[in-house]
């Protein structure tokens, strides 16, 4: 590894949470609503609901909610303690959500909601680049991305001024190890 390598990771990380952090500020502490968004009626996946069931809720009762309102717990997503319900057929998945959302053993219960992005990253390379929804990159994106007239300084080993999205942007800078201004 070369000399001063974390350094540079730790600011890009600091500058990507401060950037990410109004947009999770704005909703700290804030509880789940219990009503939904409205949205467009062709925008979410027909014949599913979303239910988050109270810290506590014993997962019987919570399967018997589900069995109450002509549901099958279909997936999950663990991560966030969200369970993916598929109804019968032509069940009305407004009426379902809403039947949920009367329980208080239920913490949210919505409709699946079809979003597209709201910021579609330009850059070729961004499907290896692991790191940014990592960190949640395209939330800060929404918030703000960014300003040319913002300079930035990378504290690290060397810079590679040919590299496509620096050529025209690179302001020379000094080599603090070398005690010279060769960057790269």
């Amino acid at each position: 590894m070369r000399k001063g390598s974390g350094i540079v990771c730790s600011v890009v990380l600091l500058m990507f949470v401060v950037v990410a952090r109004p947009a999770n500020s704005a909703n700290a502490g804030r509880a789940h609503p219990q009503q939904p968004a409205p949205h467009p009626a062709s925008a979410f996946v027909p014949g599913r609901v979303l239910v988050r069931f109270q810290p506590g809720t014993p997962a019987e009762r919570a399967a018997q909610l589900i069995t109450q309102i002509g549901a099958r717990d279909a997936d999950a997503i663990p991560q966030l303690g969200v369970h993916i319900l598929e109804l019968s057929g032509g069940a009305n998945e407004n009426a379902a959500a809403q039947a949920l959302r009367r329980r208080p053993e239920v913490a949210f219960a919505e409709l699946d909601l079809i979003l597209p992005p709201s910021l579609i990253p330009n850059d070729p390379d961004y499907g290896t680049q692991w790191h940014l929804p990592k960190i949640a990159a395209p939330s800060a994106w929404c918030s703000a991305t960014g300003s040319s007239s913002v300079i930035i300084a990378i504290c690290d080993t060397g810079c590679d001024p040919t590299h496509r999205d620096l050529v025209s942007k690179y302001v020379p800078g000094w080599n603090f190890y070398d005690n010279n201004s060769n960057t790269s």
